[in-house]
């Protein structure tokens, strides 16, 4: 289906300049001889996204009327100078705002997390301060970046801001609101190689050990560290949502949410026990790590997360880890182990994806699920004799 971009046109005389809205529709969503968007009643999330965007237009038409009927009554005939006056209307700060509700209203929670992030970064850079967009060059950038070093904010997480922030920015430029200056060229935007967290048997030992029964959110806490480095180093957010039903004979199925592949692992006894020691009948997950009645899931998420964290680094205190240890260990830990134990590169797939996820994809495509599970029977025999 073709989509194409919705442009205002402004003429008035011998003057005639087109501005470019940045919202794409497709073509049977625009209603020629009315000139409008058109709703067709079906696809709720497509309903909702169309009349985001019919609530900007009225809302860029009325802007761009007021500065017209501006400049008439002022006897200002020359309207070369309105696109400056259009853009001129928004700050950086606002468009961050709006932007990140607009994501959340179409369900890109994940996105407006985000650019949540970057603003309160950026806005803290500048104090709340806002500033237009026209003020948005090179030297502001470069003033961020330099901020964010004075904070000994990562150079990962330092290129994490400036990335998003490069993304509003050329969204504004789409949207005709600002003019492309390229305001980030030169500051860091890649992603450099960092030491991996891994632990050792011995560490791993220690955790297993510790008695843990006086405070079961620590307990809970240990065990699900555990469970995600016996399931191969699962992610969290993978585990919170696991439901029964994603077991059969004896193999726990799951779509991963960061690449929406799917993965079968034989389950292990050890994995079961955590299991039966969790799961309650007529829950909607296994673990008891979301809110399932909360209004906003991803939030309850968020915080379990957060929590988790939290008190893994008390249990690293406790079973004395020098490594700051978080729920992303599991993950190193049992990549660490597999090519300690000469696992080939092409099953453990070297860090479970983190240099080049899509080579990963291509070799495991085409290995056999048991040997995968034959190398992960042999990581946990060498964590548990």
């Amino acid at each position: 289906m073709q989509e194409a971009e919705i442009v205002y046109e402004i003429c008035h005389k011998e003057y005639t300049r087109s501005v470019a809205s940045g919202h794409i529709i497709y073509y049977d969503e625009w209603d020629w001889c009315e000139s409008r968007v058109k709703i067709d009643v079906g696809d709720n999330a497509r309903c909702g996204y169309l009349q985001l965007i019919i609530n900007s237009i009225a809302k860029d038409m009325a802007l761009l009327r007021h500065i017209v009927s501006m400049s008439s009554e002022h006897g200002d005939t020359d309207y070369s100078h309105l696109l400056e006056i259009y853009r001129k209307q928004t700050t950086v700060l606002e468009f961050m705002r709006e932007t990140i509700k607009h994501k959340r209203e179409i369900g890109k929670s994940r996105t407006a997390e985000t650019y949540q992030a970057t603003l309160n970064s950026f806005g803290l850079f500048l104090h709340n301060d806002d500033v237009l967009f026209e003020d948005m060059n090179f030297e502001l950038i470069c003033s961020y970046e330099a901020f964010l070093r004075e904070k000994r904010v990562s150079l990962n997480t330092s290129s994490f801001y400036m990335r998003n922030l490069r993304s509003i920015y050329n969204r504004a430029v789409e949207r005709g609101i600002a003019e492309q200056h390229n305001p980030f060229r030169g500051v860091y935007t890649g992603v450099c190689k960092t030491q991996k967290r891994a632990i050792g048997l011995n560490e791993i030992r220690r955790i297993i050990a510790l008695n843990l029964v006086h405070d079961s959110m620590l307990e809970l806490t240990r065990d699900i560290f555990l469970f995600s480095l016996y399931a191969r180093g699962m992610s969290f957010v993978d585990i919170a949502y696991l439901e029964i039903s994603d077991i059969e004979n004896g193999v726990l199925s799951y779509t991963r949410r960061k690449t929406g592949r799917r993965l079968h692992i034989r389950l292990e006894r050890c994995m079961q026990d955590i299991i039966c020691k969790y799961y309650s009948s007529g829950s909607a997950y296994i673990f008891p790590l979301l809110d399932e009645h909360a209004d906003n899931i991803r939030r309850s998420y968020l915080n379990m997360l957060h929590m988790v964290n939290r008190k893994l680094k008390v249990i690293g205190s406790m079973a004395k880890i020098d490594a700051n240890l978080s729920m992303h260990v599991a993950r190193h830990t049992w990549a660490s182990l597999a090519k300690r134990i000469n696992i080939p590169i092409s099953v453990i797939s070297d860090g479970l994806g983190h240099d080049s996820e899509k080579t990963t994809l291509i070799y495991i495509s085409s290995i056999n699920n048991n040997l995968i599970d034959n190398a992960n029977r042999a990581i946990i025999s060498q964590i548990l004799k």
